[in-house]
């Protein structure tokens, strides 16, 4: 007798061919039928709690290491304009409630000259607008580590600021304000510069 009124058995055995399996437990071979053997792909990988899923995608300045004894924290190589930060390897020290971990770059006022990685307490100001060149430093947060007590001892929560990839900055004209003595044959203007930095 067919599964449905409405498709005929020699059908319904051709859509259980090209269709997954139910679980042998679910299985329901029809009458004078044996139950087909098992045809389920293996199921999904599990992960354990608390692990990263296989195949995630592994980006620069992700957390490398993350040590709740120490409360330090380490950082996947990453690059600024091509240059790698200083201290890329030392371990940060995250054992303040919010630690605000920044990427910190020296500046000529037109191009890059060092870079590191810092961690404050505290939100730092917005990035400051210079006249006639761009600021000699500037920061870029990337992550916000929390610290919560537990048990006597501490978890953390990361959250990441930053995307997948590495900084690229670049000074750009942010705003132009009126000389208060203008001299003739000369721009009318001061213009002001920042700093933007974008995904590299």
């Amino acid at each position: 007798m067919p599964e449905s009124p409405d498709i005929p058995e020699n059908i319904a055995a051709r859509i259980r061919l090209v269709m997954p399996h139910s679980l042998p437990s679910q299985e329901q071979p029809l009458p004078g039928q044996q139950a087909d053997p098992d045809r389920n792909e293996p199921m999904p990988y599990q992960r354990p709690e608390g692990l990263l899923p296989v195949n995630t995608y592994v980006c620069p300045i992700d957390i490398l290491s993350l040590d709740s004894n120490a409360q330090t924290a380490t950082f996947r190589p990453f690059t600024v304009n091509q240059l790698v930060p200083s201290n890329f390897q030392d371990a940060l020290s995250i054992a303040n409630s919010v630690s605000y971990i920044y990427v910190h770059c020296e500046t000529d006022g037109s191009q890059v000259n060092a870079v590191t990685l810092e961690v404050s307490s505290t939100p730092r100001p917005p990035p400051a607008v210079t006249m006639g060149s761009a600021p000699s430093a500037f920061d870029v947060l990337v992550w916000v580590i929390v610290r919560t007590s537990s048990g006597g001892g501490y978890t953390f929560s990361r959250f990441k600021i930053w995307g997948c990839g590495n900084i690229a900055a670049s000074p750009v004209e942010f705003i132009r304000t009126d000389k208060s003595t203008p001299v003739p044959g000369q721009s009318s203007y001061d213009i002001w510069y920042a700093w933007s930095a974008v995904l590299g």
